[in-house]
C-alpha cells in the first residue's frame, strides 16, 4: 500500500524545532524550540517553544529550550532543568524566554 503524500509549497523549521512523522498540511512555519508529537497534523503555524499534539494538532504545553516541559503560574515561569524562565504574552498566545541578565536601561 502506497502513501499518499500532498504536496506543499514551503515547511521552515526554526532553529531546534523538533517534528517527529508528524504531516504538514499546507505551506506554515514550525517555531524555534518547537516540539510536535509523532503523528500530529499540522495545519497552522507553530509558535515557538509550544508543544503540538493531535489531529489537527493543538498547543498542549508550553517547552524549554532544553526540552522540558513547562508549567506557567501567573503568565510567568521557570524551567526545572535548567532555571530558564519564560513569559506569557498579553494574548496568552505565545511565550517569549526572560532576559536573566537585563540590561541597564538610558541614564
Amino acid at each position: 500500500m502506497a502513501l499518499e503524500h500532498p504536496e506543499t509549497e514551503a515547511v521552515v523549521i526554526a532553529t531546534n524545532a523538533s517534528m517527529h512523522y508528524s504531516h504538514v498540511k499546507e505551506a506554515l512555519l514550525a517555531g524555534k524550540h518547537a516540539f510536535v508529537g509523532a503523528g500530529a497534523l499540522i495545519n497552522k503555524n507553530v509558535p515557538d517553544y509550544a508543544l503540538m499534539v493531535g489531529v489537527p494538532a493543538r498547543r498542549v504545553a508550553w517547552m524549554c529550550e532544553c526540552g522540558i516541559r513547562l508549567d506557567l503560574e501567573d503568565e510567568v515561569g521557570a524551567c526545572l532543568a535548567c532555571g530558564n524562565s519564560y513569559q506569557l504574552d498579553a494574548s496568552g498566545r505565545n511565550i517569549a524566554p526572560l532576559d536573566p541578565h537585563p540590561s541597564p536601561g538610558p541614564k
